[in-house]
């Protein structure tokens, strides 16, 4: 006996790159692609780093949530063919493998996106998305980034907005 599966078509949207690997991550996937631009000095073509997307898709297009260009040895010579996006299922765990190198890319967390914000001092934000996500974080505290926050106005002499968010914090 014979199993007779059928698909019908979810989403479907044009690209301007060639597409080298792609992966489920929940209800988005993950896309390993690869462009070829064209220099300004001249019509000569040049390979650029493969990037990897995490992309939404949706009935006639896709929304672009994250993208990260990845370096690898070498890039300047390879070509579409030359890349692989692997991954492990149910780790979130995204293996980008070119002629040279192997790439272990994963999910971030909060805390992840939290350090990310405090290496370009953006305490402002980094003190929302850790208010929003207290119960998810283990690296950072609230409290901490507030001080963080405050000492950074005060270094910059913005006195009104340190002492608004030292009383702000009080209140709470």
């Amino acid at each position: 006996m014979y199993l007779i599966r059928f698909f019908s078509l979810v989403s479907q949207f044009d690209t301007e790159f060639f597409i080298s690997g792609i992966a489920p991550l929940c209800d988005q996937f993950v896309m390993l692609f690869f462009v070829k631009e064209t220099s300004d000095k001249g019509n000569k073509e040049f390979c650029a780093r493969p990037r990897l997307d995490i992309i939404q898709p949706n009935p006639d297009c896709c929304e672009e949530v994250s993208s990260d260009a990845i370096t690898v040895r070498g890039f300047q010579e390879n070509e579409c063919r030359d890349y692989r996006l692997e991954y492990a299922e149910g780790e979130s765990l995204f293996y980008i493998i070119s002629p040279r190198d192997v790439v272990v890319a994963k999910e971030r967390d909060q805390d992840d996106h939290i350090d990310w914000l405090l290496g370009r001092k953006k305490y402002e934000e980094a003190l929302m998305a850790a208010e929003i996500s207290q119960k998810n974080i283990k690296r950072h505290e609230v409290l901490d980034i507030g001080l963080a926050y405050i000492t950074h106005l005060v270094e910059k002499e913005d006195y009104d907005n340190a002492a608004r968010y030292e009383i702000y914090s009080c209140l709470k």
